[in-house]
């Protein structure tokens, strides 16, 4: 356990930057997204497509907000969960023997 929190407070762990989306419906989603902002971007005037960039940047930080809630929600009931397992059992706050 020690060598997990050093590691993720020297930045060693990075979780985002390592993983890539394989699941193949994600991928199918994003071919399709892929498919027809080409095809919106060829109808739109130069304008038209800086604001079309703009939108979908502005829909990259909502869901890039979002994600940062999710994790902060799962990672505190992940400490809620250690909490109760150890309130039913007080000897898992003991270090285990070597």
């Amino acid at each position: 356990m020690e060598k997990i929190l050093k590691q993720l407070y020297n930045n060693e762990i990075q979780i985002l930057e390592s993983s890539y989306p394989t699941d193949p419906g994600y991928l199918a989603l994003r071919d399709q997204f892929d498919e027809k902002n080409d095809l919106l971007t060829g109808m739109l005037n130069d304008q038209g497509r800086m604001l079309l960039e703009e939108i979908i940047s502005l829909c990259m930080q909502m869901d890039s907000s979002l994600d940062a809630d999710k994790f902060s929600d799962g990672f505190k009931l992940g400490a809620r969960i250690m909490l109760e397992i150890m309130e039913d059992d007080p000897s898992a706050l003991r270090p285990p023997p070597r």
